[in-house]
């Protein structure tokens, strides 16, 4: 499959190399664009890079395949989205920087969590950090979320999830938390894994919920209790309500042992900042 000339005429002005450019469009059949950096909600002037819209699971696979090959050209793939104009989400995409710095992801999108106080420059930082006690890779990266996968994994696993957890709450509280909440085989072999940690409270945004929750309860109950609902009804929903009262809220303790066994299980590390 050949270039178009609008591909032809975009890959020159932006000096991409032409032999790879031809070898993404051939291997993935899609239209070349140019990789567009995001400042304050409008594009700002795009690195030399290409944006090829693909679905996730292809550009797993094209990054899987080929990623050793286009870093000996010099060339780096990841896996990032597009977004509308609103901000929403709209497709996947894979990108080609010409670099082999990982980190370049992570500045093309300025990847950040800024409503929990941490700069991309802090991402960067942590990341690097990381770097120091295992080989991992970025392999993708939007504003809000950057992926990892690991080549090995960290001397020890439990500490580095402790670590991550602490700069990225999210990847547990809307993460492993929700995955494996009834999982109780994989919470089994996150504490067999994690034998030490000894963490017996909750973040601050899981306390909050669980007043909220047990307020909501309090509440409920006595709606229930002041009804004019036959006994067996009244008696049945007090039980249900009590029933979803007593479930439990993940301790940080079991949070941070389901992400080390998360990474252990997959490789992979995907933090995000909501």
């Amino acid at each position: 499959m050949e270039l178009t000339p609008e591909e032809m005429r975009m890959i020159e002005t932006i000096g991409f190399p032409h032999d790879v450019a031809i070898f993404v469009k051939q291997a993935t059949s899609g239209a070349l664009e140019h990789a567009a950096a995001e400042e304050d909600g409008q594009s700002a002037q795009a690195p030399a890079g290409l944006s090829v819209s693909l679905s996730k699971t292809r550009i797993e696979q094209f990054i899987e395949t080929h990623q050793a090959a286009l870093l000996l050209k010099g060339c780096r793939a990841f896996w990032s989205e597009r977004r509308l104009p609103s901000g929403l989400r709209d497709s996947d995409e894979l990108i080609l920087l010409p670099t082999t710095d990982m980190m370049a992801i992570v500045r093309l999108r300025r990847s950040n969590g800024v409503n929990h106080g941490v700069s991309t420059a802090d991402v960067i930082d942590r990341i690097a950090y990381w770097s120091t006690q295992c080989r991992l890779n970025v392999v993708g990266a939007a504003c809000d979320w950057v992926a990892l996968r690991f080549d090995t994994l960290p001397e020890n696993l439990c500490v580095f999830a402790e670590d991550a957890y602490r700069f990225c709450p999210d990847a547990v509280e809307q993460g492993v938390a929700i995955t494996y909440q009834e999982d109780s085989r994989a919470l089994a072999a996150a504490r067999a894994l994690c034998p030490g940690a000894r963490l017996k409270f909750t973040t601050q945004s899981g306390q909050s919920a669980r007043a909220l929750a047990g307020d909501f309860h309090a509440q409920f109950q006595a709606t229930i209790r002041e009804a004019s609902y036959p006994p067996e009804v009244k008696a049945m929903l007090l039980r249900e309500a009590s029933e979803a009262a007593r479930t439990p809220g993940l301790s940080r303790e079991d949070g941070t042992k389901l992400l080390a066994y998360e990474i252990q299980r997959t490789k992979t590390l995907f933090l995000w900042w909501d």
